[in-house]
């Protein structure tokens, strides 16, 4: 389970915890994501082996940015790659959800000049293909 933790009002983490039987472990930091910024959602794909998060890190358009990594075959995870400027704007891009079929990506964004505020958005990460779905008030 990933979960978002916060020690100050500024900057918060990425910490997963492991159900070991019935019980969860102690949430750990999730180094591979975690930076000096703030890193606040985070979801794994269908097999556990890719990992969508948001960041608003250096080097990124603007605001949050959509990041992923991708475990290893040795068991450690590569470094964030930003998803690119197809997806993440110079304002905010948020809550990554991947679908289980793993190339239908939905997050929210108040960047792309749509209705304003956090719309969501459905991306075919084969085609690139942007989809408006709601509009949040």
């Amino acid at each position: 389970m990933l979960i978002y933790s916060a020690q100050d009002d500024v900057n918060g983490d990425i910490y997963y915890s492991k159900l070991e039987g019935s019980e969860w472990t102690t949430p750990i930091a999730f180094e591979a994501l975690n930076s000096k910024a703030s890193e606040t959602h985070a979801c794994f794909s269908a097999d556990g082996k890719k990992i969508y998060f948001t960041s608003n890190r250096k080097g990124g358009f603007g605001g949050f940015d959509i990041y992923s990594v991708t475990q290893l075959p040795n068991g450690s995870w590569s470094r964030p790659t930003n998803l690119g400027s197809k997806i993440n704007t110079e304002y905010d891009d948020r809550a990554p959800f991947i679908h289980p079929d793993g190339v239908s990506l939905f997050f929210s964004s108040n960047g792309h000049e749509t209705m304003g505020g956090f719309d969501i958005f459905k991306i075919d990460l084969n085609i690139k293909l942007f989809i408006f779905i709601w509009y949040f008030i």
